[in-house]
């Protein structure tokens, strides 16, 4: 992990140990009649904590999560609101965070329990990547069991985009609801109710959903792939599909793109089930071939 800062400087130093807890950062209500210096201020501060992490203090307990746990759960309504600081969901972010971070990592496999919010997070961690303003001109797209299941889940991250303050949604072709992508584009029209969004560079990104086919997004380098329930598709090999989406996050010898496959444990269908457990296999530390990566890149 990072390096601490200042033990001063830490958020929760003043609570008392029972007190000490996740505190969310509430965006105020009155923000766009602040001064322009005070409102940018404000942004810069929950910018450097998405980019660089945040560190406070948990029940007695130094913690530090990634910049996208913190954007996940300060700023990211799922269905039943912001979701809680837990230590499951800090590991997860953590595994990300060193995916993003490894050179031979083409991305990650999650298989767990039902109701564990990896549908949210994953959706959360494509459109952190994607909208982030160190990036530009990428395309992330997310496939699912059946296509009508990637259609829900693209819809999903609409509910969550509208909820997002404006400073993390960066400028769009101003669709309000969106159907079948998030175009991160100048708009046609100026939208003169978004003037706040002007002073900030266009990304000439997307995100939108493809269909479960092995094919849909060969040729299509991705930026981030999300593949969804991944153990639970009797119409087509999963694991073929991994194998081709794998292509797309490379250029060259070069990862430049990462992919998250997740699925839950139960109901897995026989040939799901079987497809999954081979991408599992094949994503074993254990086994790494000889430039570095696992069998396969997971």
């Amino acid at each position: 992990l990072p390096d601490p800062p200042n033990i001063k400087l830490i958020a929760n130093k003043d609570l008392p140990k029972e007190k000490q807890m996740f505190i969310p950062t509430p965006l105020p209500k009155d923000i766009m009649r602040w001064d322009r210096k005070s409102r940018e201020d404000f942004e810069d501060k929950e910018f450097e904590k998405r980019f660089n992490g945040y560190w406070f203090w948990n029940n007695g307990n130094l913690e530090w999560i990634t910049g996208t746990n913190y954007f996940y759960v300060n700023f990211y309504h799922i269905d039943i609101g912001l979701p809680s600081f837990v230590d499951s969901d800090r590991d997860w972010f953590y595994m990300w965070w060193h995916t993003q971070n490894n050179p031979k990592a083409k991305g990650f496999v999650n298989i767990e329990n039902r109701r564990g919010g990896k549908s949210w997070k994953g959706l959360c961690c494509m459109y952190e990547s994607t909208s982030n303003p160190r990036f530009e001109n990428k395309i992330s797209t997310i496939q699912s069991k059946t296509d009508d299941d990637a259609r829900k889940l693209f819809k999903r991250l609409v509910f969550s985009w509208k909820k997002l303050p404006y400073f993390f949604k960066p400028i769009d072709v101003g669709i309000s609801n969106p159907t079948t992508s998030l175009e991160f584009s100048e708009p046609s029209k100026r939208d003169t109710k978004s003037q706040e969004k002007d002073y900030r560079e266009v990304l000439n990104s997307s995100i939108d959903f493809a269909p479960s086919g092995e094919e849909a997004l060969d040729g299509t380098k991705q930026f981030v792939s999300y593949q969804d329930e991944i153990g639970k598709s009797k119409r087509i090999n999963v694991n073929k599909r991994i194998q081709i989406v794998s292509e797309c996050v490379v250029d060259g010898s070069n990862i430049v793109g990462k992919i998250i496959a997740t699925s839950t444990v139960e109901e897995m269908e026989k040939g799901g089930g079987k497809h999954c457990k081979e991408i599992w296999d094949g994503a074993s530390p254990s086994s790494l071939l000889p430039n570095g990566e696992t069998q396969n890149g997971l």
